[in-house]
């Protein structure tokens, strides 16, 4: 290759970036693990801006694949060939390049291939009509409560899913952070099926990598963006992890000396264990970058409060912003968080501007025209 030839890095040719740092961010008596990232991009070429995101190419835990291989009869070091046309040994493959939490209709009718079983190949041919039924089930699961004999390392690895790059929004700005990147990951830990479960991802950047160790990443760019106009004032409502691209915005506005007022809402659930980012977030308010902030921390008290009931306290002033043209941003959570706060804020609109429902859904949706209503939810 030509020495000054620029090398393009992307999904699917990922630049091996050098972990810096892994911190945790919740307090050590904290039920939650939340880790802060920062990545090594220097020299690279990459570059990003906020409201983007970071690929990352996760591995699984050592453990699991031995504990797999052993099921199989296998050692891991038989060759098998994927999708792609590569060839590679079994424990790479089950390691980095498939998914063990899909299950695909193939690796159900191998099973079922394998099974003597009058009842279990039953439950099998419902499975596989219906998957759905097997959304938190693994792999692993399946082996335990389908025992088979005789799989070939090539016929598993031939049904298995790729195993997909998981994306993060990116918790900084280039700008104060030149040749870095930034994460915020909470560790996914939970039990189901009498076994510990760990996400794949989020349990390799908290407890499996180490500054120095290198991880394939790609920039995944997006839509959800500051305003082209410096001026402008942003509401950004991010309880959790949900705060990672606000860390980016405030950053940003910092670094560019924007003149828009910042208000941010944030919550978790204890504020002595949780508050994450606390002192970076008190100094912007100090400072004055944060015109306002607001923190919900549910469990703080007897009744829950969430960033919707803070919303809701603040109304009329919320309303007022957006009459001024503020951007309203939300990031986290989609199923129970960004749905109430959606409903939180078509209902601030529609009672402190005196609409009717009809004309709330039409100054939502011309929002949403202008780039004024921006959802990073998941």
């Amino acid at each position: 290759m030509n020495p000054t030839e620029k090398i393009l890095y992307s999904r699917n040719h990922p630049y091996d970036a050098p972990v810096l740092k892994v911190k945790q961010l919740n307090s050590p008596d904290s039920d939650k693990e939340t880790n802060h990232i920062e990545i090594d991009l220097s020299g690279s070429g990459l570059t990003y801006k906020p409201g983007d995101a970071l690929g990352v190419y996760p591995v699984h835990h050592e453990e699991y694949v031995k504990e797999l291989l052993e099921i199989v009869n296998a050692t891991g070091d038989e060759s098998v060939i994927l999708d792609s046309d590569d060839e590679t040994d079994l424990r790479h493959a089950l390691s980095s390049m498939c998914s063990l939490n899909n299950i695909t209709v193939k690796f159900l009718k191998l099973i079922l291939s394998k099974v003597t079983d009058l009842e279990k190949s039953k439950e099998l041919e419902s499975y596989i009509k219906n998957r759905s039924e097997l959304t938190d089930w693994d792999i692993l699961d399946i082996f335990h409560k389908y025992p088979v004999e005789n799989l070939k390392p090539q016929e598993l690895v031939s049904t298995l899913a790729n195993l997909s790059p998981r994306l993060y929004s990116i918790a900084s700005s280039i700008k104060k952070h030149p040749g870095e990147v930034h994460l915020t990951v909470v560790k996914v830990v939970y039990e189901i099926h009498n076994r510990v479960r760990k996400g794949v991802a989020s349990s390799m950047l908290g407890e499996r990598v180490t500054p120095g160790d290198r991880i394939p990443v790609f920039i995944k760019e997006s839509k959800f963006a500051l305003p082209d106009n410096p001026a402008t004032p942003i509401i950004m409502v991010g309880p959790g992890t949900g705060i990672a691209p606000f860390r980016a915005f405030l950053e940003e506005r910092e670094m560019t000396k924007a003149t828009g007022k910042n208000w941010l809402f944030f919550g978790d659930r204890k504020i002595k264990t949780d508050f994450l980012y606390q002192d970076e977030i008190e100094a912007y308010k100090k400072s004055g970058l944060l015109t306002n902030l607001d923190l919900a921390f549910s469990r703080d008290q007897e009744h829950k409060i969430y960033v919707q009931n803070r919303m809701k306290e603040k109304a009329a002033e919320i309303y007022q912003w957006l009459e001024d043209g503020a951007c309203f941003y939300v990031c986290g959570d989609a199923k129970n968080m960004g749905k109430a706060v959606d409903l939180t804020l078509r209902e601030i609109i529609q009672k402190q501007g005196g609409k009717t429902e009809e004309e709330t859904k039409e100054y939502v949706s011309q929002m949403k025209k202008e780039r004024r209503y921006q959802r990073d939810v998941y």
